[in-house]
């Protein structure tokens, strides 16, 4: 991955471990507040992905991208 720290990709591994295997939830302690947002975001994404539900309405790009590097890449589109 890109754009963020290898701390937010070993979180992010760790965390698809415990999703897979049930191995435990990662702590976010150790990042500074701008990763600890963003894995946060990423993890939210994560779960969310698991469980989709083809009948439910898809998120809007506007609130995928919140809080992420390309939030304001979406609003220059305009």
């Amino acid at each position: 991955m890109s754009g963020h720290s290898g701390a937010v990709d070993d979180v992010l591994a760790a965390f698809s471990d415990h999703l897979e295997h049930g191995t435990p939830r990662p702590s976010l302690d150790h990042l500074d507040s701008h990763n600890r947002q963003l894995a946060g975001n990423l993890m939210r994404l994560m779960e969310t992905g698991r469980g989709i539900d083809p009948s439910v309405s898809a998120p809007s790009l506007e609130a995928l991208l919140a809080g992420t590097e390309f939030v304001d890449d979406l609003r220059t589109e305009r």
